[in-house]
């Protein structure tokens, strides 16, 4: 429905040799085939309309274990999914009194083209299966799944990845409603690794069809839009894959680059977006302190002497040195003063450069230090020091 699903849609199926668009560059950088991908549907299903089932969610697992061992149903149907070696699969297990236990399971391929998330929902709509195909329904009827999330999706109006499957069984529930005026099925929150038997069987089921396809059941016994062997690639997968690989070619490039031995040496964190995250709150003026002393274009005279801006890279008070970053924080007889008030906050660590510049508990009195100098003023002004943590 959207105005650009058309015109994105040509653009990926032929990379024309001349007159390309931004469209027809992007689908070929990014390898992206519309057909091939899951459709949002903004509009799930009319406003009115009601679900068949019951879902029941405990308050804490103790409870939902206690509620499990009290169920009296006739027939019980576990979901879980599962995951080996990279690759998701599926499994739901009928138990009837009396009766030996019946399984459906189904691998939906790797986890960058598919999310657990999307296991879990195929997991309920092979259990609608196996509903559809046992003879003799007796009800009340539980079934039970360990995700919470794809319990509550069918019966949500907002669209997001991997709706579709919960759209499915839901309606797959409606059909078996009408067709059985005494229908009473409820979906139960049953946690996992809990000893609950049912729902050991169902993940021993779905991590042995995540070992493999062959181990599929057998496709004239799976609902029908798992009888053509392979779904829509998730939105979801698709994104964190790309994420994923983007993050690890990032990595390799910034691992080559010759400024990064000199940064890894002051932050070794620096690739976990230690940076990003020690500065998200602090203002403007600070995070340019902590990124120009990270980087040495601080306006100290070394660096303006480099860039043609000051006669000498001498120290203003130390005529035979240079003020370097070093020099500045550390050596300088002018800033003594300053600096024993730093040395009696922080201790041996307020001559460790690492430690000034990464750790948020050093950055306040660092800040103090850098405006009692005042050497730093008329370029940087006076800057706001961050928020001590309480002890």
């Amino acid at each position: 429905m959207h105005p650009l699903y058309a015109p994105v849609r040509r653009a990926a199926k032929c990379y024309v040799s001349s007159h390309r668009s931004s469209l027809h560059c992007l689908t070929q950088a990014f390898a992206i085939l519309p057909d091939d991908i899951e459709s949002l549907i903004p509009s799930r299903r009319a406003p009115a309309s009601t679900c068949p089932y019951k879902t029941h969610i405990a308050k804490s697992r103790e409870e939902a274990i206690i509620e499990h061992e009290n169920l009296t149903d006739t027939i019980q149907i576990f979901t879980d999914s599962s995951g080996h070696d990279r690759k998701i699969g599926a499994a739901a297990t009928l138990f009837r009194a009396g009766a030996t236990p019946r399984t459906l399971c189904f691998q939906l391929s790797t986890e960058k083209e598919h999310t657990v998330f999307e296991a879990e929902e195929v997991g309920l709509t092979l259990a609608a299966r196996l509903l559809v195909t046992e003879r003799n329904l007796t009800f009340p009827i539980s079934i039970s799944a360990d995700n919470q999330a794809a319990i509550l999706s069918s019966g949500s109006f907002h669209a997001r990845p991997g709706s579709y499957l919960a759209d499915r069984f839901r309606r797959m529930m409606q059909k078996t409603a009408k067709e059985h005026p005494d229908f009473n099925i409820t979906l139960h929150w049953s946690p996992g690794h809990e000893g609950v038997h049912g729902n050991e069987e169902a993940d021993k089921q779905a991590k042995l069809v995540a070992i493999g396809k062959h181990h599929n059941s057998q496709y004239s016994a799976l609902p029908r839009y798992l009888q053509h062997g392979s779904l829509p690639l998730s939105i979801s997968a698709l994104k964190q894959a790309h994420h994923k690989e983007t993050h690890t070619r990032w990595t390799r490039i910034w691992a080559e680059s010759p400024r990064y031995a000199c940064l890894y040496q002051l932050d070794p964190l620096i690739l976990k977006r230690s940076f990003v995250k020690l500065t998200a709150k602090f203002s403007k003026c600070l995070t340019g302190l902590l990124l120009s002393l990270h980087s040495c274009h601080i306006p100290l005279n070394i660096h303006l002497h480099r860039l043609g801006k000051t006669n000498s890279p001498r120290c203003p008070h130390c005529p035979m040195t240079n003020e370097s970053i070093h020099h500045y924080l550390f050596d300088c007889p002018h800033y003594q003063r300053e600096r024993h008030i730093l040395a009696c906050t922080l201790g041996r660590q307020a001559t460790f450069l690492p430690y000034l510049l990464a750790d948020a508990e050093a950055t306040p009195h660092l800040t103090r230090y850098v405006n009692a100098t005042r050497r730093l003023k008329s370029m940087l002004g006076e800057i706001l020091m961050p928020a001590l943590e309480p002890d």
